[in-house]
């Protein structure tokens, strides 16, 4: 037997759950404690789901060992039956020594019992297993149970326990009744690398380890086969301990787990690789299919080629035949447009651009009066062009246009360009102005997002500092205000959803209050799983949305 080759007292990797070895993580401890205020709080509907293999029902086997002395479970391992069926399993588990055959016995019997439990000051609570396997009907006369009180006060408890999908059997339309009956709901994740660690070591110990067996890249390498899932990390680190063992080996390391992940793929969730033996006439079939595709290709490749030399020639035939007559209309339309911002008021040179670029002449008035339709004879002369000072090369077309034009009117209203150069002064003190404002106002509004693990409104450590560090920004800009929106995933009951984002909101702003914030300059709003900034489908996407959000705003001092 292998366990004396490693010092063990007890199989420590045990697929059963045995409340020996039940580890909890921090997921398992917030799903428990959670789960515990539902019923000792007589919240009345509970539900935890979770994907196979991830510690539901050891989650349950905990629930029922803290609360048996407090509380009369039922636990219900698969609904898959009949009404009558379902009574009388409950009435074996309630100990009513006695089997009925109509629905309104049992109810009699049923109401009886909870009265005197709820006289005893204890609870009756009815854990349902593999909720994913409920029909509607059964369902509904599930609901019907919870009818049962006594002045409004609840006497029992209904906990579901499922599958992922059965959260979406809880969407249907026709189980909306059930599903607005549910006040706290969990959904429990696989483990992290570190809970995997922190597992495996937890498991080791309890058996009798006075020493470590596995190695660190051996417990990386469990976390990467198994995705975290606790049922798979027994199977495969249990296999890895016979494989050591069989080898002589007193220590497991990360190549003993890969193969025992390759020798384990069904087991793990991996599909296995198939060798498939070549078939002739199937490799001919394929062949031919091949050949033929290349030769579509091959079609498809020379007629868009010609279809492309076809629109070249279209267009080279088009162009010989009505080039000159469109560049002409393209230059008339050009020349008018240069005329008409010449005309309009706006097109006097502000005091920068008279910074920038000298004056010219021939840019001013006197181009009012080159006229649209006769733009040939404004190109002809060249020596005026050859006149223009150097700076006019980059308009060397506009130049030539507007050459002659000054020889055909008065040289008088060239004076105009004095006057913006006396202008130029009053455009520059605007802008003194404002440089020296801008400098008196570094301050620039900022946000702060603060992540939260699921169903948490305790603010994270790691966040301390940042808040603190928004607290010291608001003390130094008493003209700001802090906007604190709460947010959620989108996993289990809106309105609670809602409450959560509520109650994170207002936990950030307890946090800026103590550190002197003024009330007034804080506004809180929680708005549930309204507003999210990443996919809920993934897990990654969920932990980004459970967040709390602060902006800074201009308001009033405090």
């Amino acid at each position: 037997m292998y366990l004396a080759h490693y010092g063990l007292t007890k199989k420590p990797f045990d697929i059963s759950p045995n409340p020996e070895f039940l580890w909890l993580g921090e997921k398992h401890r917030e799903g428990l404690a959670i789960l515990k205020y539902g019923i000792l709080e007589n919240k009345g509907f509970l539900l935890i789901t979770g994907e196979v293999g991830t510690g539901k029902t050891a989650l349950i086997r905990a629930i029922e060992k803290e609360l048996q002395a407090r509380a009369i479970v039922v636990t219900i391992p698969d609904p898959g039956m009949t009404l009558m069926d379902f009574y009388n399993f409950m009435a074996a588990e309630l100990n009513m020594d006695r089997s009925f055959t109509n629905k309104g016995d049992f109810l009699i019997h049923f109401k009886r019992l909870i009265l005197t439990a709820f006289a005893s000051y204890r609870r009756v609570l009815l854990i349902i297993d593999e909720s994913q396997r409920l029909n509607h009907e059964l369902m509904e006369e599930i609901r019907l149970l919870s009818n049962i009180d006594l002045a409004g006060k609840v006497l029992i408890n209904i906990f579901f326990v499922g599958q992922t999908e059965f959260r979406e059997i809880l969407a249907k339309p026709e189980n909306r009744a059930v599903r607005q009956r549910i006040t706290v709901s969990y959904h429990l994740s696989p483990l992290t690398e570190d809970e995997v660690r922190q597992y495996i070591a937890h498991r080791l110990t309890v058996a009798g380890a006075s020493r470590e067996i596995f190695s660190a890249e051996a417990m990386k390498a469990v976390s990467q086969s198994t995705q975290g899932y606790p049922r798979l990390i027994n199977i495969i680190c249990d296999h890895a301990l016979m494989s050591a063992y069989s080898r002589g080996l007193n220590r497991v390391e990360a190549d003993t787990i890969r193969e025992c992940a390759d020798e384990l793929k069904i087991t793990i969730g991996r599909k296995p690789v198939d060798e498939v033996i070549p078939d002739p006439a199937a490799a001919a079939m394929e062949s031919t299919v091949a050949s033929k595709t290349q030769t579509t290709e091959r079609q498809r490749s020379s007629r868009s080629a010609l279809i492309f030399v076809i629109c070249l020639l279209m267009l080279g035939v088009g162009w010989y035949f009505y080039g000159d007559r469109v560049s002409d209309e393209l230059a008339r339309w050009g020349k008018a447009k240069e005329i008409r911002e010449a005309t309009s008021p706006s097109a006097a040179p502000t005091g920068d651009q008279m910074a920038r670029v000298p004056p010219l002449p021939v840019e001013t008035g006197p181009r009012e009066a080159v006229p649209v339709s006769e733009p040939a004879p404004a190109v002809k002369p060249a020596a005026p062009a050859a006149a223009a000072p150097p700076t006019a090369t980059p308009s060397a077309p506009e130049t030539r246009a507007a050459a002659p034009v000054p020889e055909k009117t008065e040289p008088q209203p060239v004076a105009p360009p004095p006057a913006p150069a006396a202008v130029t002064p009053p455009k520059q003190a605007p802008l003194q102005e404002t440089a020296s404002a801008g400098a008196a106002e570094p301050f620039t509004l900022k946000g702060f997002t603060v992540f939260f693990t699921q169903n948490s409104t305790e603010i994270p450590v790691y966040a301390n500092d940042m808040l603190a560090s928004a607290a010291s920004l608001m003390k130094s800009h008493p003209n700001t205000a802090a906007v604190i929106e709460g947010h959620t995933d989108s996993v289990g009951d809106p309105f609670y959803n809602k409450l959560v984002s509520e109650n994170r909101a207002a936990a950030v702003k307890n946090f800026l209050v103590g550190q002197g914030i003024a009330v007034s300059r804080l506004s809180v709003s929680g708005f549930g799983s309204e507003k999210p900034i990443e996919n809920n489908s993934t897990p990654e996407g969920r932990s980004k949305n459970r967040r709390v959000v602060i902006r800074l705003v201009p308001g009033k001092s405090g």
